[in-house]
């Protein structure tokens, strides 16, 4: 899947663009409506100062409300390599998902 958003705090934000494999797990409960998922990829981030790259690694659930719509949530850390050392960017996110 690709994607296209903005991770933002305090002081400032960063276009963010990623493109990532989803493993999605077995089902849970008797009618599989809440379904987890792993997912890794590459992410390019940028800003005023000029683009970078970075690994990012996921986990996370969809729960199904009706057939071909959900609600998703995970935990996303975006890793920076940096010769200074490495950097993450920890997101908490939620949206919708269709199939």
């Amino acid at each position: 899947g690709g994607e296209y958003g903005i991770l933002g705090n305090s002081g400032g934000g960063l276009i963010v663009y990623s493109v990532n494999g989803v493993c999605q797990l077995p089902g849970l409960g008797a009618d599989g409506r809440v379904a987890p998922f792993v997912t890794a990829g590459y992410s390019k981030f940028s800003n005023g100062e000029g683009p970078f790259h970075a690994w990012n690694l996921a986990g996370g659930t969809d729960v199904w409300l009706a057939r071909r719509v959900g609600v998703r949530v995970e935990v996303r850390d975006h890793l920076r390599p940096d010769s200074r050392g490495d950097v993450h960017y920890w997101a908490f996110r939620g949206g919708i998902v269709i199939r």
